[in-house]
C-alpha cells in the first residue's frame, strides 16, 4: 500500500506486476496492459520471478516502491536470445524501483549476478536492504543501499551462506536489521541473524529456537 495514497496498491503475482488506483476494486497488470508499465523485464526474460515488494519514502517526499526479482536460471547463464540481440531491453533480475505508483520502473545497480529475493526499508532515510539466496550458484547474502535503491553494495560480514527466507529492518532503530534463514541441511540448519550496525556485521541470534528453519520474520514497530 502507498503510505501517501490509500487508493494506490501494488501487488506481485510471480511474473507480473499488478496495480490498483482505487483501493483494489480494479486492477491492471504488466502482462495484460504492457503499455501502462515500463522498465520491467518479465516480458523479455521468462526465467525471472517477482518475490518481494516494499514501499517507503523517496528523496524529496512521496513514495518509492521497490520490487525484488529472482533469476530462476543458474548464475552466469546467458540471457535470452532477444536480450542478447537488443541490449536496451530490460532483461535482468535484481531490484527495481518506481516513483509513480508502479507504472514505470528503474533497475538498481551493484547486486552480484542481478538476482534478489527479499526487501525491507531501513529506518534511516534512503537505506534499503535486500537479500539474495545462494541457490543456483549465486553468492547469496545481504545487500544495502543508502541512496533509495539506486546503487547497492554487499553487507554480509558474519552472515553464513544461507537461503535467507526474510529480512526485517527495525522500524524505529536504523542500526538493527534481522535475517531469517531456512533449513537446507545439517550443516546449514537455518536460524535467525541480527545486525546492530546497519547490516555491516551479523551474528547468530535466538538461543532456544525449537525449529531453526525460519520462513518469515517481522519486527514489532514499537520495540526494536
Amino acid at each position: 500500500f502507498d503510505p501517501n495514497d490509500g487508493n494506490r496498491v501494488v501487488a506481485a503475482s510471480t511474473i507480473r506486476m499488478e496495480v490498483s488506483a482505487n483501493a483494489g476494486v480494479n486492477w491492471i497488470n504488466s502482462v495484460g496492459s504492457p503499455g501502462s508499465f515500463g522498465g520491467l523485464p518479465f516480458a523479455n526474460n521468462p526465467s525471472l520471478v517477482l518475490i518481494g515488494l516494499a514501499a517507503g519514502p523517496k528523496f524529496g517526499g512521496g513514495t518509492r516502491f521497490y520490487a525484488t526479482i529472482f533469476n530462476g536460471l543458474d548464475a552466469g547463464s546467458p540471457l535470452p536470445a532477444a536480450c542478447q540481440s537488443n541490449s536496451s531491453l530490460p532483461c535482468k533480475g535484481g531490484v527495481y524501483y518506481s516513483d509513480d505508483g508502479g507504472y514505470h520502473w528503474t533497475a538498481g545497480t551493484g547486486i552480484t549476478d542481478d538476482s534478489a529475493s527479499h526487501v525491507t526499508i531501513g529506518a534511516t532515510p534512503g537505506t534499503v536492504f535486500v537479500s539474495q539466496n545462494h541457490t543456483g550458484g549465486y553468492p547469496g547474502g545481504v545487500y544495502k543501499s543508502t541512496d533509495y535503491g539506486a546503487t547497492w553494495a554487499t553487507s554480509s560480514s558474519g552472515l553464513p551462506s544461507c537461503n535467507i527466507s526474510d529480512l526485517a529492518a527495525a522500524p524505529s532503530d536504523g542500526q538493527v536489521v534481522w535475517a531469517g534463514c531456512a533449513y537446507e541441511d545439517a550443516a546449514q540448519p537455518g536460524g535467525i541473524f541480527r545486525s546492530s550496525d546497519a547490516g555491516a556485521n551479523w551474528v547468530a541470534y535466538g538461543s532456544g529456537l525449537r525449529n531453526p528453519s525460519i520462513t518469515g520474520i517481522i519486527v514489532d514497530p514499537t520495540a526494536a
